[in-house]
């Protein structure tokens, strides 16, 4: 059962606060109250809770006070604010500072179990992330020294080694990494992200126990478990096929889950550790673009050996192609594609990268040579001015197109190609987005679907994520200057009128 605490200064609020939802159907005890930012903070000290439910405007300390604090203190509750429209300029802060959900007072039943089913999902996530914490244990700390280029002899390593009871006496080492196929990961993050964490666990205590003795857990992360296997020399050629492949494909029909392989260089110099796991990493990622359940970097690296330089040729090949209406274009920009793969590797959000760039160079080649009208260089101007170079997420800059009505609205949702593990992001961008619009006087919008492509948003999630944007900006439009003097002399006045009427 998830703890909880609710704090407001208004005694009345606070009693409705208790009784407005079935706490224990929602599987939730409510363990203190407080009418003041300073008990907030006792009472916090000594029940440790889950959630915090809170006014943001109380005396001693705000709401915003008491979860800076958290943050500070590194505690993992979560937090949902209320408050008066009056004070509505705070929520802005108080979601950026980490909080789930702004309610404006009255609070609405539904909208409080929303925001509560909605911090216990974040708890949830956080529990199961934290399965994948790397271990402190001494093995991690010995690679991570290697890894950080300290100076080891072969002899200290050894040594090391002989201390965690691994034998590389007669043996050879090499990278090892293995993980749900990616694409099939994309796919159940959409579906649950809980439910993946969970499969993932499984996989990577399955084979760390299955390959004991032979392998040694390096690291586990989002995509991959990264371990150093430890083989009899002679068997360089049939390792693979002996222990490797085995394990994977018996763990994988237990799972019901296709698995990625990717196998790294080997060495019996305990210094080229680092090359070992980083070419396994290298090979692993690769499926991006090789889409085998095998990657061996032995077998493909001859191929990835383009250098910045060979890039930067061809894209000049293009750009003149371009200028010059060769028809061969297509032919250099679909070498390109192959460069860029390259390059990184297989390194998918490298590679998306460098294709944002790319396809952003071109355009300023375009206005350059006077091909396309417009002028290019106002967003990336007004990104030097108002945000210094890199627009915060969530944010929203409007620009307009010369020789049109149209303008264009950024609001960016991330500041790389990745999956997106934090909802609230589309919030922010739909808001911001909505409430720019509405300020400049737009009267149609097209909104693309923020985070739910590169970003694995699911599109459920996504649309809600939006309406909730929706309806607070809408709302805060719509009541913008309703708590002004003179509107409520208007309404009380027409009350009145009502009822001698």
């Amino acid at each position: 059962m998830w703890k909880a605490v609710i704090a407001d200064d208004e005694g009345v609020i606070l009693q409705g606060l208790k009784k407005l939802v079935d706490w224990t159907n929602m599987d939730v005890h409510l363990v203190g109250e407080a009418r003041d930012g300073q008990q907030l903070k006792e009472v916090m000290e000594e029940t440790d809770p889950d959630i915090v439910i809170t006014d943001i405007m109380m005396p001693h300390r705000t709401g915003l006070d008491i979860l800076r604090w958290c943050n500070e203190a590194d505690m993992h509750a979560k937090f949902i604010f209320i408050s008066g429209y009056q004070e509505f300029t705070y929520a802005k802060e108080a979601l950026q500072s980490g909080a789930v959900d702004y309610l404006l007072k009255p609070v609405a039943r539904k909208d409080l179990e929303d925001a509560v089913r909605k911090a216990i999902q974040k708890l949830e996530e956080q529990n199961t992330i934290e399965i994948f914490k790397e271990e402190d244990d001494e093995m991690y700390q010995l690679f991570r020294e290697i890894n950080d280029g300290q100076g080891f002899e072969n002899d200290e390593l050894y040594q090391l080694f002989e201390a965690e009871e691994i034998d590389f006496e007669g043996h050879f080492f090499v990278g090892i990494c293995v993980g749900i196929r990616p694409d099939l990961a994309a796919d159940m993050i959409k579906d649950s992200f809980e439910r993946f964490n969970l499969l993932r666990f499984s996989i990577y205590n399955q084979i760390a126990q299955k390959l004991r003795g032979k392998a040694f857990v390096l690291r586990k992360d989002d995509c991959a478990l990264h371990l150093m296997g430890v083989f009899p020399c002679g068997e360089e050629d049939t390792f693979v096929e002996t222990y490797v492949m085995p394990v994977v494909q018996q763990v994988s029909a237990q799972v019901h889950t296709e698995l990625s392989v990717g196998i790294g260089m080997y060495s019996t110099d305990a210094k080229q550790l680092k090359n070992a796991y980083k070419t396994a990493k290298f090979a692993f990622e690769l499926y991006y673009f090789e889409e085998k359940p095998l990657i061996d970097f032995r077998e493909i690296h001859k191929d990835y050996t383009v250098s910045f330089e060979d890039y930067a040729k061809s894209v000049d090949e293009a750009y003149h192609a371009i200028i010059a209406h060769d028809e061969s274009y297509l032919e250099k920009i679909d070498k390109i594609m192959d460069k860029v793969e390259a390059i990184h590797y297989g390194n998918k959000n490298a590679a998306l990268s460098r294709v944002l760039y790319f396809v952003a160079e071109i355009g300023t080649k375009l206005f350059q040579y006077q091909l396309i009208e417009g002028d290019y260089n106002e967003m990336q101007e007004k990104l030097q001015k108002e945000y210094l170079g890199e627009q915060p997420v969530g944010t929203c800059m409007k620009v307009d197109i010369p020789g049109t009505d149209i303008v264009l609205l950024h609001s960016p949702s991330m500041r790389e190609p990745q999956i997106i593990l934090d909802p609230t992001v589309i919030y922010h961008c739909m808001r911001s987005t909505l409430i720019t619009a509405i300020e400049h006087n737009t009267k149609t919008l097209v909104v693309p679907a923020f985070g739910g492509c590169t970003g694995a948003v699911p599109a459920e999630l996504l649309a809600d994520m939006m309406y909730q944007a929706y309806k607070d900006a809408v709302y805060r439009e719509a009541h913008k200057y309703t708590n002004t003097w003179k509107n409520i002399r208007t309404k009380l006045s027409r009350d009145v009128n009502h009822l001698d009427s």
